[in-house]
């Protein structure tokens, strides 16, 4: 969990990849860090570390070996 956005474990494939704050929904997400979660000021939703979430891939960088991720 970090305030640009949050990483995924992907367990089938054994890859990490990062959901940014910028693909999700249209709201702001504020970063807390005591709570270690990121919540949607207008929407409340929030997302903290152990949530199980879908998500799909949408960019494969094998160079820098980098995954990018958006909510599905």
């Amino acid at each position: 969990m970090q305030s640009y956005g949050f990483f995924v474990e992907i367990s089938e494939l054994n890859v990490e990849g990062l959901v940014h704050v910028s693909t999700l929904n249209n709201d702001w997400y504020e970063y807390r860090s005591r709570q270690n979660l990121l919540i949607g000021r207008k929407s409340k939703n929030s997302y903290k570390i152990g949530d199980e979430i879908r998500v799909k891939i949408t960019k494969v960088d094998i160079l820098k070996y980098q995954i990018d991720l958006e909510l599905a």
